[in-house]
């Protein structure tokens, strides 16, 4: 499709025909990232070019940017050699680094937690994050702009200095999230992202609604795609996969063994195919594994056996 130079300069100058647009539609969709890096180069203010072939084509492409005419201006044919040739186009500082960045937004970090233990992650404004096992953040290198800005996969709980010019936002599956400074919870995942206050403000707003709320300590809320849903009550271990901190009233022995993997790391294991009528009553405070097991042994008379890396209830 060599003859579609042309035509992406009269698409850039907004005088390209229906048939033409059509052309650059097939072109954008087959060559995306080409599309967006003739795009950025167009529109950027920035950007100065140097006199790189004998015909200045590339040169009167840009600086024709701003006339606005119906003019067409020829570009180079093959454009597979635009990475080598904006490397000697951008003058200075600018460079193909430079057009990455300006393509991919400002620079980010993307923190992952792969591993069995939390992982504590401190921000460039001071603010500290806990990334529960298999939950990741992305966030820019430098908080510069009106807000400060994180993405969430998983969960993770947040302490967040305060600054009441530079909001801190955190960007969920089902929601946005809100504060200045304090601390809370967020645990989010395809179905639904809940919301743990523990001390300040926090604001949530709905994705798929146009609705939101504001908690205060100790209060909580469920985002999903059909909106906000109140919690009245929260989660008394919500935080023990960060702190080792458990606390159960009469729950019933499968929700116990959850909660304690959040923290144990998935090294309780039970029977799927037997069913156990017990329910716990107990306080555990970064106990060693062994110890809880045996309390639960003696509590509800079951039967634990002990491998490798893991304990089963049978």
């Amino acid at each position: 499709m060599e003859d579609i130079y042309p035509i992406l300069a009269k698409h850039f100058l907004k005088d390209a025909t229906i048939e033409e647009e059509a052309l650059v539609a097939e072109f954008q969709r087959a060559n995306p990232k080409e599309y967006q890096l003739l795009y950025t180069l167009w529109h950027s203010k920035n950007i100065k070019i140097h006199e790189f072939d004998p015909q200045n084509a590339w040169k009167r492409f840009v600086s024709n940017r701003s006339n606005r005419s119906a003019k067409v201006i020829p570009l180079f044919g093959n454009l597979r050699r635009t990475a080598a040739i904006a490397a000697v186009l951008i003058i200075g500082a600018f460079s193909l680094w430079y057009l990455a960045k300006v393509l991919q937004g400002p620079e980010r970090y993307i923190v992952e937690n792969k591993g069995n233990m939390t992982l504590e992650q401190k921000l460039d404004d001071g603010s500290v994050v806990w990334l529960n096992k298999g939950s990741s953040i992305s966030y820019p290198k430098n908080f510069d702009g009106t807000t400060r800005e994180i993405k969430l996969k998983g969960e993770a709980f947040f302490e967040v200095i305060e600054d009441v010019q530079h909001p801190f936002v955190v960007t969920a599956d089902h929601s946005t999230i809100t504060v200045l400074g304090t601390a809370f919870n967020v645990n989010s995942d395809k179905q639904h992202t809940e919301v743990t206050v523990m001390s300040g403000k926090v604001q949530v707003a709905s994705m798929s609604k146009d609705t939101q709320i504001v908690l205060l300590p100790n209060q909580s809320t469920l985002a999903t795609k059909e909106g906000l849903i109140s919690r009245n009550t929260i989660d008394q271990n919500y935080l023990s996969w960060k702190t080792g901190q458990f606390e159960f009233r009469d729950t019933p022995i499968n929700n116990v063994v959850a909660k304690l993997n959040t923290f144990y790391r998935d090294s309780l294991i039970m029977d799927p195919g037997k069913e156990h009528d017990c329910f716990l009553t107990a306080k555990f405070e970064q106990a060693p594994l062994h110890e809880v097991v045996d309390i639960i042994k003696i509590t509800c008379g079951l039967s634990i056996k002990k491998y490798a890396d893991h304990y089963k209830i049978e």
